[in-house]
């Protein structure tokens, strides 16, 4: 029994790593900052604990001795999610998808059947939350004494993005909200602050959405699942504190911080519309050119966004073939209005420019094509050029239309059901946590991600798959069995 034990401490330690790292960012970021400045080497060593990590998970898990329907359920999942890159022939995505998505299920049908494993992943994760307050402090010293700035002046800090520092602070965050609820620790209370404060001056936006999402979903599940007034007061005052901190952000804000660089458009301070420049209406001159197939004054975007639309090519060579032909003098599709050089020099240059708001267009457009069945797996990232609409649903219906919107949707409210429903049958923190940690990514899936090869999302569905009758014989959990 020891024996068994042992490999289930080991594989709730590597699910803490796989969980808090899904990709190779933070084992590239430790070994920069360790002095190792040749890419490759990087490159090739983090990929090396990767494998070496995935080895010690399946044999781990092999040794605990799982039933069939186990291996069937990781088998028909993992050859499902991966159909797109084999049927699109992406060798490099299919080795991605193996060294970060199969152990990510692996790790998925271990949780979701065996208690002790819960309990020692929330021990680690709730190690690895103070070494992120301590990082999250880092942090913020950093962006306020930096002086590397970018094109736009925006603070730049080695091998540390926007979006992957404020997605590997928000675990720390969950951790925190429910360590405050569970253990009233004045740690917790610290960690909620500093950590927050992190991810708003990170700059994703849709971080900062799934903090406050995180916080609000706290107390929403404390409620319904009648876990104690205490614990739904605590999660109210947590809430505040995260909405406080954010407030107080604003006015402390770094100069040149993402958030503070995006809002000077417009304003010198902060403001939730300025925090969303996609629905702000543009101030800047239309620029308009003869569309030489009908004579028409158009606006040059126009143009560009109709030939894109009209053809499977890609969108960089579709932009290419229009530069190329005004250059060259031919002007098939464009001719200026003027002869002014710097009307010249503009279409000579002009591109699209892949934010949100042409994406989330471009998709919608893309989707009417095809609206039944779609366009075909992994049409919007092969033809936008590895692009993705921000947007699962959106990214759903361009690639699989209406039937596979209704299915990717009807899953992810199962699984969201089923997680409420675990939380009040089991009224545990353990359970409490996972739940949290998974959909606190929600606003995350319609702001920012994509929905292949993500191992938040394969985790969260064969996990609360695994729930089901699968799981039933193999958990030994008598409050659920009641």
């Amino acid at each position: 029994m020891s024996e068994v034990a042992n490999y289930k401490k080991l594989i709730a330690a590597i699910g803490a790593f796989l969980f808090i790292s899904p990709n190779l960012n933070i084992p590239e970021s430790i070994l920069s900052y360790c002095g190792i400045s040749d890419h490759s080497t990087i490159k090739l060593i983090s990929v090396g604990i990767f494998c070496v990590l995935d080895v010690l998970l399946v044999l781990a898990f092999l040794k605990t001795r799982p039933k069939a329907k186990t291996f069937l359920l990781l088998v028909i999942f993992n050859a499902i999610y991966i159909l797109p890159h084999v049927i699109n022939r992406d060798l490099t995505v299919i080795m991605q998808y193996g060294l970060f998505i199969v152990p990510t299920t692996v790790f998925a049908v271990m949780l979701s059947g065996e208690d002790d494993i819960k309990q020692k992943f929330y021990d680690y994760l709730r190690i690895a939350a103070r070494v992120l307050m301590i990082i999250a402090v880092i942090y913020i010293l950093m962006l306020y004494i930096s002086e590397d700035r970018n094109d736009y002046g925006m603070i730049t800090i080695k091998n540390m993005t926007y979006g992957d520092m404020a997605y590997l602070f928000l675990t720390g965050y969950v951790v925190s909200i429910v360590e405050l609820v569970e253990r009233r620790s004045p740690l917790s209370f610290i960690g909620l602050i500093i950590i927050s404060l992190a991810i708003f001056f990170a700059g994703a936006r849709s971080a900062i959405m799934c903090i406050i999402f995180a916080a609000i979903l706290l107390v929403f599940t404390l409620l319904i699942s009648k876990m104690g007034k205490k614990r739904v007061m605590l999660s109210l005052l947590a809430l505040v504190i995260t909405i406080g901190t954010i407030a107080i952000g604003m006015v402390i804000i770094p100069d040149g911080s993402r958030l503070e660089v995006i809002n000077k458009d417009d304003s010198s301070n902060i403001s939730v519309e300025n925090l969303i420049p996609e629905t702000r209406k543009t101030k800047a001159k239309v620029f308009k050119v003869i569309y030489v197939p009908t004579g028409e004054k158009r606006r040059i975007y126009d143009i560009y966004e109709e030939e894109i639309l009209n053809n499977d090519c890609k969108k960089s060579e579709t932009e290419a073939k229009l530069r190329e032909d005004f250059k060259s003098g031919r002007c098939e599709y464009i001719r200026l209005v003027g002869e002014n050089p710097d009307d010249r020099n503009r279409v000579e240059k002009y591109f699209i420019r892949m934010n949100r708001d042409y994406l989330w267009k471009a998709a919608y457009k893309e989707f009417k094509k095809n609206p039944v069945l779609g366009n075909g797996p992994c049409y919007f990232k092969n033809k936008y050029d590895n692009y993705f609409p921000h947007n699962v649903l959106l990214e759903a219906m361009v690639d699989y239309g209406i039937v596979g919107l209704v299915l990717f949707s009807a899953l992810g409210l199962y699984c969201f059901i089923k997680g409420l429903r675990y939380c009040m049958q089991s009224k545990s923190i353990n359970v409490l946590l996972i739940f949290l940690l998974l959909f606190s990514h929600l606003p995350r899936y319609l702001l920012y991600t994509t929905i292949y090869c993500n191992a938040t999302l394969a985790m969260t569905v064969v996990f609360y798959i695994a729930l089901g009758k699968l799981a039933k014989n193999e958990r030994k959990d008598p409050e659920l069995d009641k």
